[in-house]
């Protein structure tokens, strides 16, 4: 609950920051949302009728359900060509810990998706990974799987690794990290420019990018 507040907070400065003004009456959507930890946050900044809720996996759908969340809920594709809700223009996107796990072209796919649907003076926020997070996975992965995926960090400024659930792997979902630089050109080429990064420091691994439409 401290790390969800601690978020929502972020947002809220960020909102002031970048839009210049707070979170109250904007259009809010959360990207990957889960079962709806920080959507329900929002209830005391902004009217539930203004926010909005998607993720591609049925289940945490239906946990939202189950849990009485309030707002506009429903499920989007994992590599989406367009977004829910009509045509609504939303004015402040948050995707927390979707972008990494996902490898880049789900990630053009997401940003595309969403510049699709930002207002003009709107505002996203994505969390990505930096290197030294693959150092946390030393412990338990193969000392060279490690090293090689810093290596490809380094050399190229991104790596992924799918996840691997009974022998199998998934190519849209595992970890993902990038240098600000190759993160920076994807966004510019899905029509968004960086305006700040942002940290929250009760999310170390957790690098708060915040977009504007171009």
């Amino acid at each position: 609950m401290v790390r969800s507040c601690s978020l929502i907070r972020l947002f809220e400065l960020t909102s002031w920051r970048y839009r210049g003004r707070s979170l109250e009456g904007a259009n809010i959507l959360d990207y990957g949302c889960g079962w709806g930890r920080l959507l329900r946050l929002l209830y005391h900044k902004t009217s539930q009728a203004t926010i909005f809720g998607v993720d591609p996996m049925q289940e945490s759908l239906q946990h939202c359900k189950d849990c009485g969340l309030k707002g506009n809920i429903a499920k989007c594709d994992a590599v989406p060509r367009e977004l829910p809700f009509g045509r609504v223009l939303f004015d402040f996107v948050f995707s927390f810990s979707v972008f990494t796990h996902v490898p880049r072209e789900v990630a053009d796919a997401i940003l595309r998706a969403i510049r699709q649907r930002i207002s003009p003076d709107g505002v996203l926020v994505v969390t990505v990974r930096s290197h030294e997070f693959w150092e946390l996975r030393r412990p338990v992965w193969n000392p060279k799987k490690v090293d090689a995926l810093i290596a490809d960090h380094l050399s190229t400024g991104y790596a992924f690794v799918p996840l691997e659930t009974g022998g199998l792997k998934s190519e849209e979902y595992g970890d993902t990290t990038y240098s600000r630089q190759n993160f920076e050109r994807l966004c510019n080429e899905c029509g968004w420019n960086v305006a700040g990064v942002e940290r929250d420091m009760t999310e170390p691994f957790q690098i708060a990018v915040v977009l504007k439409p171009r």
